[in-house]
């Protein structure tokens, strides 16, 4: 078999891209675009890794993306001609390619860019949603607990690697790394997980400990500990469901894993109102 039938669409595109524009070298810690400079082009990242970073009014910065291989950035703010909310900064060495309005109006007349176009705008609001999420707690133990508990379902696996070292991880969350370190420490202590290494750590009840809610017995196919919620990894949301007298019933999918829940509570609750069966 021909190797370019192997490789995935996602692949095709990235090389379709940079057969037709010029790769540009940024080198680690510079600044390839800073927060409220005009957006001018849609960019993709070749290889290499970018942060987008935003600075309270203390200095302080937080992490609001990592961008890696094959990630775009720009694509809604070159279109309205906006200004970009962020810092973009090289986190290595790194290459992207920039591409104009006007050639990106051209390829969306081929239709596997427009779907990889779009596949990436949804991403980008999926990452979003988890940041604002994080963010959304003031105990650092819970975005440290929700950050850890998504790392346990998308690696399904009782010993969770940390691919982000933990300064990494502060940035994420919205704090630093000394409070990060402090933290595995508190957690490690109460018997919600265990440290094997600096970057493999054992999960011992870290679903009981961030959710404390349902106390059903879980099927075996299920990752996160919670009987009627699952997560899909194709769209990077929870969903919610239940079975009353034999027929099963979707609740919704959420971005959140606590609506989720929520979901899955009130309708337990409506069950258990009018049935006395599961």
């Amino acid at each position: 078999m021909d190797i370019i039938n192997k490789i995935s669409v996602e692949e095709k595109i990235v090389l379709r891209i940079k057969e037709l524009f010029d790769i540009k070298k940024v080198k680690k810690g510079q600044i390839l675009h800073e927060a409220n400079s005009k957006c001018k082009e849609l960019s993709l990242v070749i290889s290499g890794e970018l942060d987008v970073i935003k600075y309270n009014f203390d200095g302080k910065e937080q992490l609001i993306s990592v961008l890696g291989k094959n990630e775009m950035f720009g694509g809604p703010l070159v279109f309205s001609e906006a200004y970009y909310p962020a810092n973009i900064i090289a986190e290595k060495d790194s290459e992207i390619i920039e591409i104009s309005k006007e050639k990106i109006m051209k390829l969306f007349i081929e239709e596997e860019f427009m779907l990889f176009f779009l596949k990436e705008l949804g991403n980008k609001i999926i990452k979003l949603s988890q940041t604002i999420d994080y963010l959304s707690d003031n105990s650092i133990e819970l975005r440290l607990l929700k950050y850890l508990k998504l790392q346990y379902v998308q690696q399904n696996t009782k010993i969770i690697t940390l691919n982000m070292s933990k300064a990494r991880i502060a940035k994420e969350i919205g704090t630093v790394r000394e409070v990060v370190s402090r933290t595995f420490k508190k957690l490690e202590n109460k018997g919600i997980i265990r440290n094997l290494s600096n970057n493999k750590i054992e999960n011992l009840r870290l679903t009981d400990q961030a959710n404390n809610s349902i106390n059903s017995k879980v099927s075996k196919l299920n990752k996160c500990g919670v009987k009627g919620v699952r997560f899909e990894e194709n769209g990077m949301r929870w969903r919610a469901g239940i079975k009353v007298r034999g027929k099963s019933y979707d609740l919704g999918s959420f971005i959140n894993f606590d609506d989720a829940v929520k979901a899955r509570q009130h309708a337990e609750k409506l069950r258990d109102e009018n049935y006395n069966s599961d």
